[in-house]
Formats: C-alpha cells, structure tokens, sequence
C-alpha cells in the first residue's frame, strides 16, 4: 500500500509541469489517481475480511479443541472408574477362592482322618448296620476273630435334645455314657491345625461317636 501511494505522489508531482501545458493529462492523472485509492480501499476491506474470516476460525478450533479435551476426559474417567470397579470385583473374587481353598484344605484334613479312622475300625472290630432315623443310629458292634470271648452287643447312640449323645444298649436297659462331642478334642496326624466353632464340631460328631463306642466297648 505504501508503494502504491508513493507510485501516485510520484506521478502526481512529475506531471505538475505538464499540466500547465496539457488540461488532458491533468485529467488523465485524476482518474488514474481515484482507480488506484479504490483499489487500495478494497484491497483493505478484502485484507481485513481475510483476517476476520481467520479469526473465527481460531475460534472455531478453539472451541473444537475444548470440546475433545473435555470428551477425552470424560472417556479417560470413565475407563478409570471401569478399571478400578474390576480391580475391586477381582478382589472380592480372590478373597473367595482363598476362603473356598482354605475349605478344601480343612475337608481334604477330616477326609484323611475320617479314612484313617475307618481303617483302623475295620482293623480291630466289625459292625453291622441295624436301623437309622434322624435322632438314632443301631448297630451291633461284632468282636474281632482274636477275641472269641466277647459277645456281639447291640447299642444305639441317641441324639438329645441338648446336642448331646446317649450310648445305650439297644433294650435301654443300660446306658454307657452321654457325651458333647463338641468336648473331645480332634488331632490330624498330617496338620496340627483345629478349625473353631460349630462347622468343626458337627465335622467331628460321627467320628467322635465311633471312638467312644468302640473305646466304651473295648472297656466293657
């Protein structure tokens, strides 16, 4: 613009002495003159419309630039709170797999006792099953072929209503004892570990009642 406007002051005053002489250059030089300073006006308007059309762009990108940031946090707290929900699920399923381990283990122990129990039962005596219902077992114990002495005896365990145990001769004419089975303690040859509370004690009731049948026999 500063080269157009020093063009015009150029020929301006160049042509001052010619048109004393020439009125047709003078009028020449005139409309030259305006053709440039409108040129030079829309050239300002068009320069200025670039730059507000540049501008709003900025804006828009802007904008554009805010509102996939704000998306991008939204997606990124999203997938933390996704992240930390399955590390608290996976959590609460590690804690039951170990709980559902450690039961095994304690019944995988009563299994081994139960077993090594029912060996050496079958190894010192013999019994045969006689009736069962909810609150009564009979049995007759049978004496092993070194002890030819001893008759078959006829027993039944009864469950009171107390939890506890009555060992009787199968007339009820005689009781050999009562008993809490939750009282007898329980030892594990292969791990020295007791689980508490009611789940041990009703593990340990059957194997309890065949120790004290077959030790109260033994003494009679």
């Amino acid at each position: 613009m500063e080269v157009f406007k020093s063009r015009i002051s150029g020929e301006s005053s160049g042509g001052g002495a010619d048109d004393q002489h020439s009125p047709g250059s003078h009028g020449r030089a005139s409309g030259a003159r305006g053709t440039l300073e409108t040129l030079l006006f829309a050239l300002q308007i068009k320069k200025e419309e670039c730059k507000e059309k540049e501008r709003n762009t900025d804006k828009r990108n802007q904008r554009a630039e805010k509102q996939i940031s704000f998306q991008m946090e939204d997606f990124i707290q999203a997938a933390q709170n996704s992240i930390s929900a399955c590390d608290v699920q996976f959590s609460k399923l590690k804690d039951e797999v170990e709980k559902q381990q450690a039961r095994i283990s304690d019944w995988t122990i009563l299994r081994d006792g139960l077993q090594t129990l029912v060996s050496v039962t079958h190894r010192n005596m013999a019994y045969r099953l006689l009736s069962v219902s909810s609150s009564e077992l009979c049995l007759e114990l049978l004496p092993c072929a070194a002890q030819r002495s001893l008759e078959p005896l006829c027993v039944s365990i009864t469950m009171t209503t107390s939890d506890e145990f009555r060992l009787q001769d199968n007339g009820g004419n005689r009781v050999y004892a009562v008993f809490d089975p939750r009282d007898v303690p329980v030892s594990h040859s292969k791990k020295t570990n007791v689980v508490s509370g009611e789940a041990e004690a009703s593990k340990t009731k059957h194997c309890c009642n065949t120790r004290r049948v077959y030790s109260i026999w033994r003494v009679q």
